[in-house]
């Protein structure tokens, strides 16, 4: 991010390009440069601010988020204010994400002691990506309380009582995660199972409080505006204005989030379009909004629910310009299909997957949603604010009944996408595009252009023999080995309540490569960071054997003296001597992979500890020599003892394990002691993803950090550890 300093010559082009009209194509290029180094500064200048005093300090802040449930308390956004009694300008005030052991209201003023943490997420070639969306959401840190909370101010708004008035009416019904999600933005009481449904089945957009239901709401108060205005002339207003009030009123429901500030700037902007009797396009309109947004929110573009959103607009506008003569029901399904079509791509490069049942879905709850479930909310919601609205409650529940319902079977009509059959999908989506604003004449070149960029594409790409990548999951451990689109799971990484490193990092990264089945899973030992995920793994991707030196019913020995192939690669077990009844991490079950043409090894050391090195070193030294090791125990000091590392003699070794973690790791002794030896030291925390691919006699190592090129936001959240 260039300096604030070019700020000024920035100005100076965009003044010199409205006096000159030959330079108006520079003008938009410099307003957007000139918006993007002022956030941009803005945002480093408070990341320093936040942690100018250290990460143990006293702040002021203001509640600007409801609070969710999470596993150990409760998080929202508060916006700091003042840091150890020193209050902080407009223009260093910026926003964390705290977590607190009881649920704090919108608006209140708190006083606390708190421990800083820098945002440093898993960076994997697919996969939640942490630190692009808490960018997204401008959140510079997360931070726990260290004590009790002093509320300096309490809030007494009419949001906090409706808040939990809503709450309170609500609380013993069934589907209340539901309606806290359409009303507030609030998804923490939402059954996963549910959730899950409500994606595959297209209708997860339902409860993102976006530019639909901001439009829904402008959509009801100009319907209630339009019988007002039929009692007076004078009353001609009406409609514009209630519609407008009624968009407002949602926005202020939902706390006026970052997505609904969005939606609502693009509902507002439109409508001062509409009454203004510009007469230009619809395409110009939509230009024209997505200017003014990105303005406003520079860094909206990282959101996936920005692009879902604009995209989904576009395609409106784009149906309902063509469709002008057909009739309403037509206009509705030929909008739901090409909702379908147009929208695959970017739902299958944020999702991974399209429903190919979203079609009937989006065609008959979008409208039951829109037209029924929202206003009737809305409705309710007015009469809790004077206090007789539980009883119409149980009502609004019933009415997520027919969704829920239907939605169960959703899974079954949901279609895993990898990033070829995406590249394909993109390419037919282009060509149907300009199929409509180019000559039909044409329409042969452009295919044939299409067709070879995609074939050229594919004969570039160099395909190794055979590849290893150590994924980056935190403090734990998660390995693919993949040869010839075959792949070999070692060790699943953790779970957690609600989660784990298989759906959030194994499952995205084998289904963008296009792998449905995997040949055979290998655990190396029993610890919840290294086996938490089997389970799902098992029952997702249905290994052909699983191996561990605590065997299960069903699952194969990995003990000293086991070996196999497989393909061109051949798997050696060097520990444990013997199988016991539950593995612990001095009998992790200790492989060596080489390749029986080229030579080239790697061994995979889980979690042994000293005494299992020495007396591997003494019982199969010879064969320990690799050119890469997976460090064992996530280079902890009680691992990785010189003879063992001397023994290996490898020239990578690679740890995995989560960046400022708790034990100190990677301990520096271990780290120069691989170094001594001649190896390039890796580890996930710093590099990401660590892939090495292997093509003859040769190897190519890279790593996901490197190749984004240290992304300065990336370098500002980690404190510039790229």
């Amino acid at each position: 991010m260039p300096s604030l300093t070019w700020s000024l010559p920035t100005a100076v082009l965009i003044v010199v390009c409205i006096k000159y009209r030959r330079l108006n194509w520079f003008f938009g290029g410099g307003i957007a440069l000139l918006v993007i180094l002022l956030k941009g500064n803005q945002l480093y200048e408070q990341s320093h601010a936040i942690f100018q005093f250290g990460e143990h300090v006293t702040i002021s802040a203001k509640v600007g988020s409801y609070f969710k449930k999470i596993n150990h308390g409760y998080e929202g956004t508060v916006e700091v204010l003042a840091i150890d009694g020193q209050k902080l300008n407009y223009f260093e005030q910026g926003q964390i994400r705290l977590i607190n052991s009881f649920p704090l209201s919108v608006g209140d003023e708190v006083f606390a002691r708190i421990k800083l943490k820098r945002i440093s997420g898993w960076l994997n070639e697919a996969g939640f990506d942490k630190e692009s969306f808490y960018f997204s959401q401008g959140w510079l840190a997360r931070a726990s309380v260290i004590g009790d909370v002093e509320v300096t101010k309490k809030s007494t708004s009419l949001k906090t009582y409706l808040f939990n008035q809503v709450s309170s009416d609500t609380s013993t019904l069934q589907h209340r995660g539901l309606i806290r999600a359409l009303l507030f933005g609030v998804r923490d009481e939402i059954p996963k199972e549910i959730w899950f449904n409500l994606q595959r089945s297209g209708l997860g957009h339902l409860l993102a409080i976006s530019g639909l239901h901001i439009g829904i709401a402008y959509f009801v108060g100009y319907a209630l505006g339009l019988v007002g205005s039929r009692c007076s002339k004078q009353l001609v207003w009406m409609p514009i204005f209630l519609g407008c009030l009624a968009a407002l009123f949602y926005a202020w429901l939902a706390d006026f989030s970052l997505s609904t500030q969005r939606a609502l700037t693009m509902c507002l902007f439109n409508v001062v379009l509409l009454y203004s009797r510009l007469r230009i396009s619809v395409w110009i309109r939509l230009l024209s909004t997505l200017a003014v947004v990105l303005t406003v929110y520079p860094f909206s573009f990282m959101s996936s629910g920005f692009w879902l959103s604009f995209v989904a607009v576009a395609v409106l506008f784009y149906v309902i310009e063509s469709t002008e003569n057909n009739s309403i029901l037509l206009r509705a399904v030929k909008i739901q299909f090409s909702l379908i079509i147009l929208m695959g791509p970017v739902s299958a490069l944020f999702f991974q997957g399209i429903s190919l049942s979203g079609f009937l879905y989006n065609l008959v709850f979008v409208p039951w949603v829109s037209f029924v479930v929202v206003p009737f909310l809305m409705l309710a919601s007015c009469l809790s604010l004077v206090g007789v609205g539980s009883g119409i409650w149980q009502l609004s529940s019933w009415l997520f009944k027919p969704v829920v319902f239907a939605t169960q079977f959703a899974t079954y009509g949901w279609l895993p996408i990898s990033k070829a059959i995406w590249l394909i999908l993109l390419s037919a989506t282009m060509l149907l595009l300009l199929y409509q604003v180019v000559s039909r004449s044409f329409v042969p070149l452009l295919s044939a252009i299409l067709a070879s960029n995609l074939a050229i594409a594919d004969l570039f790409k160099s395909q190794p023999d055979w590849r290893i990548d150590i994924l980056d999951v935190g403090h734990g451990l998660a390995i693919l080995i993949e040869q010839q689109g075959r792949v070999v799971v070692y060790d699943t990484g953790g779970v957690w309540l609600g989660g784990s490193v298989v759906e959030s990092v194994i499952s995205p990264v084998l289904t963008g490569r296009g792998v449905s089945k995997i040949e055979g899973l290998i655990l190396s030992h029993q610890d919840s960071d290294h086996a938490g995920g089997k389970g799902i793994l098992n029952h997702k991707y249905l290994p052909k054997w699983v191996r561990s030196s605590s065997p299960s019913s069903g699952e194969m020995p990995c003990e000293s003296g086991v070996s196999w192939k497989w393909k061109a690669l051949a798997f050696d077990v060097l520990w444990p001597p013997t199988m016991v009844s539950r593995a612990f991490n001095p009998h992790s079950c200790v492989i060596r992979v080489h390749d029986l043409e080229s030579e080239h090894s790697v061994l995979l050391a889980g979690d042994i500890e000293s005494v299992a090195e020495w007396l591997i070193v003494r019982q199969k030294g010879e064969l320990l020599a690799s050119d890469i090791i997976v460090v064992p125990h996530h280079g902890s000091s009680s691992s990785s003892i010189d003879k063992f590392v001397s023994s290996v003699q490898p020239e990578i070794a690679v740890a995995s394990l989560a960046k400022s973690n708790q034990w100190q790791l990677p301990n520096p002794e271990v780290v120069n002691r691989y170094k001594k030896v001649g190896a390039n030291w890796l580890d996930t925390a710093e590099s990401g993803q660590v892939t090495i691919e292997f093509v003859n006699k040769s190897k190519k190592i890279s790593t996901l950090r490197n190749s984004q090129s240290g992304r300065w936001y990336r370098q500002m959240l980690r404190n510039g550890v790229e």
